[in-house]
């Protein structure tokens, strides 16, 4: 991305300085930024509370922490898979345990001045691909934990629900997902 970046044009004959660093250890003194921007680094984070601390300590007093996300559509491939691997680990009486990474959306919008805003939406078409959810479901944080056998006999109904329900594994479905900006500014001292 920074390679890319920089074969932008020069904006006013300057060349942007570009960093390439860990999100949680920004080469930078404390209140430099007016903005901080990031697009989708909350999703299926641990560290997310690490992130957002470091990206408020670079930013100015008044400074503002954009996030980007792409939406997917609530009744999309994805909503539709995780809704039935929960009912078919309810059938069989498994409660996976949770890992909160969805928690860095929440606490922003608890810690933001007026809450979360919305600075812009635009629609994007992906594909959606059964079986790659398939493959992204069995690594996930709060899914592997759960016993080998468990986790086999679980996808392998997934994988039955999803071929019966889409076709096939490998039918390639289209979906419009929104991305959304969301702009949050920070009490004084909260939580800084």
């Amino acid at each position: 991305m920074l390679r890319a970046f920089l074969e932008r044009p020069e904006v006013d004959g300057r060349r942007p300085h570009l960093v390439q660093s860990d999100g949680e250890l920004l080469p930078f003194a404390d209140a430099t930024f007016d903005a901080a921007c990031s697009s989708r680094f909350l999703a299926g984070l641990r560290g997310w509370r690490r992130l957002i601390a470091e990206a408020r300590r670079v930013l100015k007093p008044a400074g503002a922490l954009v996030v980007g996300r792409a939406a997917a559509p609530g009744d999309g491939v994805d909503a539709t898979m995780k809704q039935r691997l929960a009912s078919i680990l309810t059938d069989m009486g498994v409660e996976p345990e949770r890992t909160n990474v969805r928690g860095g959306r929440a606490a922003l919008a608890r810690r933001g001045r007026q809450g979360e805003h919305r600075a812009g939406r635009g629609r994007v078409e992906r594909r959606a691909h059964a079986a790659r959810l398939l493959e992204r479901h069995a690594p996930a944080r709060d899914f592997s934990a759960l016993p080998a056998p468990v986790k086999d006999d679980a996808l392998s109904q997934l994988g039955a629900f999803a071929a019966a329900t889409f076709g096939s594994l490998d039918a390639v479905l289209r979906e419009a997902h929104r991305f959304e900006l969301k702009i949050y500014r920070f009490h004084e001292g909260a939580g800084r």
